[in-house]
C-alpha cells in the first residue's frame, strides 16, 4: 500500500512517463497530449490525502462543501515541466463525509440557454441537492442534471463522475 507522501510522487513518475513515452519534453515535440487525474490515499483512520493534476476533490460533510484544488498543472504536457513536483493535500475526515471527483469533461461541457460550460457552481449545487441519496441515485441525479443541461449540444469530452463514502 502506498504511503501519503509518495501519492504526488506517483503524479510526478506518471508526467515522466507520458512525456518521455509520448517524446513531449521539448517545445518541438510533435505531439501535445496529457491528462488531469486526482489521486486519494485514506489511511485506515481519519485521514485523507489528496494530489491532483488540474483535479479537484470535492468534500460534503455534515457542515458544507470543501474543495480541495490539485495543482495548476496536467500531466504530459509539454508546458509541464518533466520535473514538477505536485503537491500533498491532507486533510482530517469524519464517518459520513462523501467524496467526488471529476473529469474536465463534465465541468467544461457545453449546454443552457447560453452554451456556456457546465461549472463548478452547478457541479457544487448537484452534491448540495443529492448528497442525501444512495450513491447509486446520485450518479442518476449527475447524469439527468448534465443531459438536461447540454440539451442538443454534442458531448466534446470523455465525461467520468466518481463518488465514495468511507465508512
Amino acid at each position: 500500500m502506498s504511503k501519503p507522501k509518495t501519492i504526488p510522487l506517483r503524479l510526478q513518475k506518471l508526467n515522466v512517463f507520458i512525456k518521455e513515452t509520448l517524446h513531449q519534453e521539448t517545445k518541438e515535440a510533435l505531439t501535445d497530449d496529457g491528462l488531469d487525474i486526482g489521486l486519494c490515499y485514506f489511511n485506515g483512520e481519519d485521514t485523507l490525502v489528496f494530489a491532483g493534476a488540474k483535479s479537484s476533490l470535492y468534500i460534503k460533510t455534515n457542515e458544507e462543501i470543501h474543495i480541495i484544488k490539485g495543482d495548476k498543472k496536467s500531466i504530459g504536457y509539454v508546458r509541464t515541466a518533466k520535473d514538477y513536483h505536485y503537491t500533498n493535500n491532507t486533510r482530517k475526515i469524519q464517518p459520513g463525509d462523501l467524496f467526488y471527483l471529476t473529469t474536465d469533461g463534465f465541468l467544461d461541457q457545453n449546454g443552457g440557454p447560453k452554451d456556456y460550460s457546465f461549472g463548478k457552481k452547478r457541479f457544487i449545487e448537484i452534491i448540495s441537492g443529492s448528497y442525501q441519496k444512495e450513491l447509486s441515485d446520485q450518479g442518476k441525479v449527475f447524469l439527468r442534471e448534465l443531459l438536461n443541461y447540454m440539451g442538443d449540444e454534442t458531448q466534446r469530452d470523455d465525461i467520468t463522475v466518481m463518488a465514495f463514502k468511507l465508512r
